[in-house]
């Protein structure tokens, strides 16, 4: 008859190749469900994707995929295209390493959104409030080139 210790291991492994690894966590899944499938696979894709140059500054690219990433998982970009902004509004970028063309994910550098309207966005950040004005200055007027979206940019 086998100890204590041999049934345990014969449980824990009844194949005997050594123990079985602890199980990994669940990790969270990022749903973006009130987007357009394309929109919400390209999204999902800039979480995995290498950042191309962007004005020479890796952490700046890594901010703006975190506000892409934040404004898809908190519901606001869903919103925003239902309010008929475009993509480019809410994901676009200049097409060079320029900031000729700031969407909403370029340009809100890691604050909160409190109010968010068919033209503007409301942003709170620790100096007080910002508003984001949908084809205002940087945002879509004179811009020297048409906008790309985050995941075409320097491909």
């Amino acid at each position: 008859m086998a100890n204590w210790r041999e049934k345990a291991a014969a449980l824990l492994d009844p194949h005997g190749a050594g123990p079985r690894p602890a199980p990994s966590p669940p990790q969270p899944t990022r749903r973006f469900t009130d987007l357009p499938p394309g929109i919400a696979a390209a999204v999902a894709r800039l979480q995995r994707t290498p950042g191309p140059r962007f004005c020479g500054d890796a952490a700046a690219w890594a901010h703006v995929i975190d506000d892409a990433i934040a404004l898809a998982v908190d519901g606001w970009a869903g919103k925003a295209l239902a309010l008929g902004w475009s993509a480019h509004d809410v994901f676009g970028i200049g097409p060079r390493d320029s900031l000729d063309f700031a969407g909403l994910a370029v340009w809100l550098a890691g604050r909160t959104i409190v109010v968010l309207n068919a033209d503007r966005a409301m942003v709170r950040d620790r100096d007080g409030m910002a508003c984001f004005e949908r084809g205002g200055w940087g945002h879509g007027r004179d811009a020297s080139e048409p906008p790309v979206l985050l995941w075409e940019f320097g491909r």
